[in-house]
């Protein structure tokens, strides 16, 4: 398999003293963190990029993304000459070290570079409990990986 962008999240959670103190001012909102995945970011070489989250804090992952016109920024294909496009698995620590994406499940799909007006965004939100029945649940403490094909 070629090399292709890893990242490591980290979910850390503070403990806070009295719970009412943890949904101070914007709290519950938590922050956003953005990932450009593709093949220019650096953070996403080599070793991965560390995310440091909190509860309720977003990742947004935004897809490559080309100008439909092939002039100007955002106009250049990726490494090879073709338009990049990937898969994100979110795997396992063992998945992540060998970049092996059948220890993982499917995530999304960057499959379309050439979308209107701007790139395709994926969110995900770092929560305890998930209402949505195809959500992902998350725990303090714990180390979350992503690879992609």
């Amino acid at each position: 398999m070629a090399a292709a962008p890893l990242l490591l999240l980290l979910l850390l959670v503070p403990v806070p003293l009295l719970p009412l103190l943890a949904q101070g001012p914007g709290g519950a909102l938590g922050n956003r963190h953005a990932v450009y995945w593709n093949s220019s970011n650096q953070h996403l070489r080599r070793e991965g990029y560390t995310v440091q989250v909190n509860v309720n804090d977003y990742l947004d992952i935004y897809c490559p993304h080309y100008n439909s016109s092939g002039v100007g920024p955002g106009a250049g294909p990726g490494p090879g000459g073709g338009a990049e496009q990937y898969v994100l698995y979110m795997v396992s620590r063992a998945g992540y070290r060998t970049c092996n994406a059948s220890q993982g499940f499917k995530r999304w799909e960057c499959n379309r570079p050439h979308a209107p007006h701007s790139p395709i965004k994926f969110s995900e939100k770092f929560q305890r409990y998930s209402a949505f029945s195809l959500g992902y649940e998350f725990h303090a403490g714990q180390e979350y990986y992503y690879i992609c094909e």
